[in-house]
């Protein structure tokens, strides 16, 4: 972020901190009335997010932090502004799962099939097996590389999920049926 606004001050007045410049601006005809550069202060509560050294508002992940902004004036022409406080809330961010179907049934003589799915997030994809009996097909997992092996002939659901973690929703469930052939 390169501008950092807090909406809604009182008098109907926005404020913006932007490269160490403070700038009022009438909310009624939008025209700028004020502007100096007495420097802005920034306090933040929690460690969701922090003020770069250049004055930039960075993410570091989910969940709800308070920001005060205050301005001690100059000294001399300026009086110290009333500190405004406002709470920012940063969402998780959601995912999605690409998991493409298997363009061919698979042969029950095959020795396994590699299973590949991609979260848009970069996270790992799991999956499972819908054969309670394990009588078709069981998934075999190795190093991060998942692989299914036919046992018998039929149908089965293969289904790709990701849960997500502290920054990154779950991602919905993609199913897959796989048919094995003799």
């Amino acid at each position: 972020l390169n501008t950092w606004a807090i909406p809604n001050i009182t008098g109907g007045r926005r404020f913006v901190e932007s490269n160490q410049y403070n700038t009022y601006t009438n909310k009624n005809n939008g025209s700028p009335y004020y502007s100096n550069v007495i420097v802005t202060n920034f306090c933040i509560t929690d460690n969701t997010t922090f003020i770069s050294a250049a004055s930039n508002l960075l993410i570091k992940g989910s969940g709800t932090t308070t920001i005060t902004a205050y301005q001690l004036g100059d000294g001399l022409s300026y009086n110290p502004a009333t500190p405004v406080t406002r709470k920012l809330v940063v969402s998780k961010q959601p995912q999605s799962i690409t998991f493409p179907a298997p363009t061919n049934d698979i042969r029950y003589s095959t020795a396994a099939v590699p299973i590949n799915g991609y979260s848009s997030s970069g996270l790992p994809v799991s999956f499972y097996i819908d054969d309670p009996r394990c009588t078709i097909a069981v998934l075999a997992t190795n190093s991060f590389k998942t692989k299914l092996i036919p046992l018998g002939v039929g149908t089965v659901t293969v289904t790709a999920f990701q849960d997500g973690n502290g920054n990154v929703s779950p991602a919905k469930p993609v199913k897959r049926q796989i048919r094995i052939v003799p």
